[in-house]
């Protein structure tokens, strides 16, 4: 799976229903909140983004476009994730179904993956002494699943998952190791953005008036922090892209939007990103799941 085509019929869910799942955990979301002027507000940039990249807890929510030539295909596909980054926790809820109702009927019956009111996902993950990942799903449920299960394991309602002895085993399970981002934090990455752009335009981000900055950011040298289905998205392309960082009176973030160049490897798609922040440094406390309810992937084989 070394691409994400944005033709359809390329992508085979059949193989890939966990690993879409967890490629999608930290990439971005959500358009401008509208309105607009040009009378600015008082917000420092640098100091913001400092803040960001420090946050120890916060919420984030998360859109992806994609735009190919000849129109744009919008993948419906949206999560809230909080996060603790002085644990090293995540907790995310994913629905996939509103892009499952598109995808589905262009699939072949053989390739087709659970029901489509099966495809939401919970998901913990643990980077605190390993890089580990819980997943429930209905999808789990299905009885094609449920016969790769040793008896003793079925039922369970939550699979974990072993990054690097998943990586090290390869086959299916290593190719969903392979889209997980390398970082405890969904926001390190934006450690990449200057703070040196200026603020020519005033927009209302969820009804508070914001600065909006604009510049290009080189990502190289923070490409293994990015959301795993960016990676591989800008895989063989430029690691440039054009970010719009929005900041309110208090010199929080708000929101950032990410746009990728021309991708070579998609035949000229353009992706962006927008991930919407909020509750920077409100207590968050992200447990794990009972071990009595846990089944190990590696039990699944290659």
């Amino acid at each position: 799976m070394g691409d994400i085509p944005v033709r359809r019929g390329r992508f085979d869910a059949g193989r890939a229903a966990l690993a879409l799942g967890a490629a999608l955990l930290l990439s971005g979301l959500a358009g401008c909140g509208g309105g607009g002027g040009t009378a600015q507000v008082s917000s420092n940039l640098p100091l913001a983004l400092h803040h960001l990249v420090d946050a120890r807890t916060g919420v984030v929510s998360t859109r992806l476009v994609v735009s190919a030539p000849g129109g744009q295909f919008e993948l419906p596909i949206l999560y809230v994730a909080r996060f603790d980054n002085a644990d090293k926790r995540a907790e995310i809820k994913l629905d996939l179904r509103p892009f499952m109702r598109l995808y589905q009927p262009t699939l072949s019956p053989s390739n087709r993956v659970g029901k489509i009111s099966d495809w939401q996902f919970d998901v913990i993950t643990d980077n605190l002494h390993d890089l580990v990942m819980y997943l429930s799903s209905p999808l789990f449920e299905e009885p094609s699943f449920q016969k790769k299960l040793p008896l003793r394991l079925r039922h369970k309602r939550w699979m974990k998952l072993d990054l690097l002895a998943a990586l090290l085993q390869g086959g299916s399970v290593g190719q969903v190791a392979g889209f997980l981002p390398k970082t405890g934090s969904p926001v390190g990455y934006f450690k990449a953005l200057s703070g040196r752009a200026k603020s020519r335009k005033v927009e209302s981000i969820d009804g508070v008036e914001t600065n909006r900055y604009e510049e290009p950011v080189n990502f190289r040298g923070h490409v293994g922090e990015l959301p795993g289905i960016i990676q591989k998205f800008i895989a063989g392309s430029s690691p440039t892209m054009q970010a719009i960082v929005w900041v309110d009176g208090s010199s929080t973030v708000r929101r950032i939007r990410l746009t990728t160049k021309p991708l070579r490897s998609q035949g000229g798609a353009v992706v962006t990103t927008t991930t919407s922040l909020r509750d920077l440094g409100s207590k968050i406390t992200i447990g794990l799941p009972p071990a009595s309810e846990v089944f190990d992937a590696m039990q699944l084989g290659p």
